[in-house]
């Protein structure tokens, strides 16, 4: 059998078992790949130039990109796959791709949402979209649809889409939940709660779980208490670290950004100062939290935890 032959017999193989992996739509258009800051504010920003307006920019121009797959509101965001190297390997996949697509750009949307509710896309109402595409999630009829997570059931990456999609939530709380009714809220908390509740990994994969039950919390749902509480233990002991500066032991505890809906939001420009050696006790700075791909979160600020109950993380 020549290369040729194995090359003809592997890729019809791989288009094979593929086949079924859902269709996957190609762009209605081209758009310009490469991002150019408009007017670049080295003043405020030394390095990169990118004010308040500037990150506006760049999301909406990222998110730009993605809406050129979606023709209409039913589309999903799944986009082309290079199947030899990533998931889904098969059909059962599909609807945790379809959600990592969903939630990923939802992260990109939110804040752009809050800042304008009435955002279009491609000639779709982005709001419209995503509170669309939410109810699919839970629809036993959609091929997106996510089942409850079973009585045996672990960890997996729905969890860690959920905790981005808590996030979204609560950052355009206004556009994502308050228009949904009780019986669609009420099904939106089951099935993220059955994830946020359960079982985890015991490293930064806790945050997903905190970020879910927090947000169902502040909404007056019952939640797992214990696993809130224990995740957020277990996540000081995890971030604590110790430093010896000056013949002195200080322990710095990180506080987490991500819920910080203001700077997230573009509603506030921060300026960041990476000091080598500073006395910070009782100084907050902040950092913002982006990646979820089994993140190295950014977190940030000092404080002294002796002790502490269950509560939503503000």
């Amino acid at each position: 059998m020549t290369k040729t032959f194995k090359g003809i017999l592997v890729a019809m193989l791989t288009l094979g078992s593929t086949a079924t992996f859902a269709q996957i739509a190609t762009p209605t258009h081209k758009i310009e790949q490469t991002f150019t800051i408009p007017a670049p504010n080295y003043k405020l920003s030394p390095y990169t130039g990118m004010d308040r307006q500037g990150w506006i920019d760049a999301a909406e121009h990222l998110l730009e990109g993605a809406f050129t797959y979606i023709r209409d509101i039913d589309d999903p965001m799944y986009f082309p796959k290079q199947f030899d190297k990533t998931y889904p390997n098969n059909d059962g996949q599909i609807p945790t791709a379809k959600l990592e697509g969903f939630c990923r750009t939802l992260f990109l949307a939110a804040p752009l949402l809050k800042e304008n509710p009435d955002l279009t896309l491609n000639g779709i109402k982005v709001g419209d979209y995503y509170r669309h595409q939410l109810l699919n999630l839970l629809d036993p009829n959609s091929p997106s649809y996510i089942r409850h997570l079973g009585k045996n059931g672990g960890p997996s990456q729905i969890l860690v889409e959920f905790g981005a999609l808590a996030i979204s939530l609560t950052t355009a709380k206004n556009v994502l939940w308050d228009p949904l009714t009780q019986e669609q809220k009420d099904k939106l908390a089951a099935t993220m709660l059955s994830y946020g509740n359960g079982p985890t990994i015991g490293s930064n994969w806790m945050f997903f779980n905190v970020f879910v039950i927090s947000f169902f919390k502040e909404q007056g749902y019952q939640v797992n208490d214990w696993r809130l509480e224990d995740c957020l233990k277990k996540l000081l002991a995890l971030y604590q670290l110790v430093f010896f500066v000056c013949c002195h032991i200080n322990n710095f505890i990180k506080n987490f950004a991500v819920y910080n809906t203001t700077v997230r939001s573009f509603d506030k420009a921060v300026l960041i100062n990476f000091c080598k050696c500073c006395k910070i006790r009782d100084k907050t700075d902040v950092r913002t939290f982006r990646s979820l791909d089994r993140a190295h979160t950014s977190v940030v600020a000092v404080v002294n935890v002796s002790d502490f109950e269950a509560c939503t993380v503000t």
